[in-house]
């Protein structure tokens, strides 16, 4: 993954597991330790109706 600010400069790049990738859902996931897969966090991005926060 590649996470780019507004003007394009690359922030981070991560390397991840994703565990759902659908119209209504994006989900990956993270561990804090690569050596330790027991702990881990899911990342879950879905789809909203709210209006787009303005600048």
């Amino acid at each position: 993954m590649v996470a780019k600010n507004d003007a394009g400069t690359v922030l981070f790049t991560r390397v991840v597991d994703i565990t759902v990738l659908t119209k209504k859902e994006f989900t990956y996931r993270i561990y804090p330790n690569n050596d330790d897969k027991t702990v881990y966090f899911n990342i879950i991005h879905t789809v909203t109706t709210h209006p787009e926060p303005k600048k």
